[in-house]
């Protein structure tokens, strides 16, 4: 169940679980191509998704950024 997992997560201090896991439809293609990865700046969404803002170990110049 998604309940046991998110609580078992949330209670070791181990991160927060996505509902919606998929990545957004407006994301660069360079980082579609990649997939989510250590680093990722962003922010969960009410409805469970993830929006991405930067990779923080690229250049801020890098296509994905």
């Amino acid at each position: 169940e998604s309940g046991i997992y998110s609580n078992l997560l949330l209670n070791q201090g181990r991160g927060f679980p996505l509902y919606r896991p998929k990545p957004r439809t407006n994301l660069p293609k360079e980082y579609k191509q990649t997939g989510v990865a250590i680093g990722d700046i962003g922010r969960v969404t009410a409805d469970g998704g993830f929006d991405f803002f930067f990779k923080i170990y690229l250049p801020a110049d890098d296509p994905i950024n």
